[in-house]
């Protein structure tokens, strides 16, 4: 289901920008965060069909108030949620990397790895009670 615009970008106030980061940035926030399962959803191009935007557009106003691009966006929160889920449940790296929209446990290790400087079996052992 389509809605309607939500307000993304600056806001000028005597002459500075302003950054616009309110309950509607926090819709496209929300709906990311449901949808990280799902690679679809959460690219560039479905999330500005979804609110209403050109793809172009609405990566601007995107990264003028998130200060990353949606994709940069889109793998931090995948990987906060991997951190979770490594901490706190008892699923196999293979199960958690399906569960984030990753088509290979291997690709997903490997942006883990990247972008946390551990992979995550070292950091399911390092921070999880169940691995002790």
């Amino acid at each position: 289901m389509k809605k309607g615009k939500v307000k993304l970008g600056v806001q000028h106030v005597d002459g500075e920008q302003v950054m616009i980061r309110d309950s509607c940035f926090h819709e496209v926030e929300e709906f990311i965060a449901s949808n990280i399962h799902d690679p679809s959803l959460i690219s560039t191009s479905a999330l500005a069909e979804r609110f209403n935007y050109s793809p172009s557009q609405f990566s601007r106003r995107f990264k003028a108030v998130a200060h990353k691009s949606v994709k940069e966006y889109v793998i931090d929160a995948k990987m906060e949620k991997a951190k979770e889920l490594l901490r706190t449940v008892n699923l196999s790296i293979t199960d958690i990397a399906y569960q984030l929209g990753y088509t290979t446990p291997f690709y997903f290790t490997n942006v883990f790895t990247k972008q946390n400087g551990i992979s995550p079996s070292a950091y399911r052992k390092k921070f999880s009670d169940f691995s002790r």
